[in-house]
């Protein structure tokens, strides 16, 4: 048994190429501020090559002193698809085990003639493919994507809720909105001092006398390094240090760990 590929020319390519651009949309609903997304959108590559690729797998024996031929079509996959997919995507499993049924072979067996003869084709495709200005440009545009969903994601941690990111930058981190950012900021200031006050009289009242027990069980040189330890981070945390951030809970967490320790 053996697989044989043969190269067919379509009309058209198997598949439409990348769109060129991502833009930013809008939209407004009620008495929201624009929320903002992205299309793909504008041209599309045009894609020149037109080959397509008939796989088969081919049984040839000499019964009696007579040569039987048997060949069986596996799929039919076309330049760009196996540029970008794998090439397993366009093969039906179903059509693998009646290949292996008819030739009293194991599924393995078929799999395995298959993967040795595309195998190397689709590496050569996909690295030619790599070097076009529709590759390099889908990159691009992919990794900017990336950048928006981790932005999106941290704003989410920071403040509670990432689809208000949308509210307020562009998916290129473009800020669209001031006025909304700075109501996020200070709503999630307000937040944080309200949860501070309502848990501070509990936190005294638990910690007080942890940290006298504490403050007592240690000496004094270990009382100095925990002061440089408190002076560190309150510095790197500080407001005036951070005009760009919000480190609210940072500096609460680090005023916390003062009174544990006693200092």
């Amino acid at each position: 048994m053996y697989c044989v590929i043969q190269e067919m020319s379509r009309k058209k390519p198997d598949c439409n190429g990348h769109y060129k651009k991502i833009e930013v949309s809008h939209f407004t609903a009620d008495n929201n501020p624009p929320k903002y997304f992205y299309t793909h959108c504008g041209e599309r590559f045009e894609r020149p090559v037109k080959k397509a690729y008939k796989v088969s797998i081919h049984d040839c024996k000499r019964v009696c002193g007579v040569v039987t031929k048997k060949q069986f079509v596996a799929t039919t996959i076309g330049f760009y698809q196996l540029a970008k997919y794998s090439y397993r995507d366009f093969v039906m499993h179903g059509k693998v085990c009646e290949i292996a049924n008819k030739l009293n072979a194991t599924d393995e067996q078929i799999w395995t003639l298959l993967d040795d003869k595309i195998l190397p084709l689709a590496d050569s495709i996909k690295a030619e493919f790599h070097q076009t200005e529709e590759y390099k440009t889908y990159v691009r545009n992919e990794a900017i994507i990336r950048e928006y969903k981790a932005a999106k994601a941290e704003f989410g941690r920071r403040y509670g809720n990432a689809e208000d990111y949308d509210y307020c930058y562009d998916v290129f981190g473009i800020l669209r909105n001031k006025e909304r950012l700075n109501q996020i900021i200070q709503a999630h200031k307000d937040k944080c001092n309200n949860d501070y006050k309502s848990s501070d009289n509990r936190h005294y009242k638990h910690s007080y006398g942890k940290a006298k027990t504490f403050a007592n069980e240690v000496s004094d040189d270990e009382k100095m390094l925990l002061k440089k330890f408190y002076r560190v981070l309150s510095k790197q945390f500080h407001p005036d240090k951070n005009p760009n951030a919000d480190t609210t809970v940072e500096m609460q967490l680090v005023n916390k760990l003062k009174d544990d320790w006693g200092l």
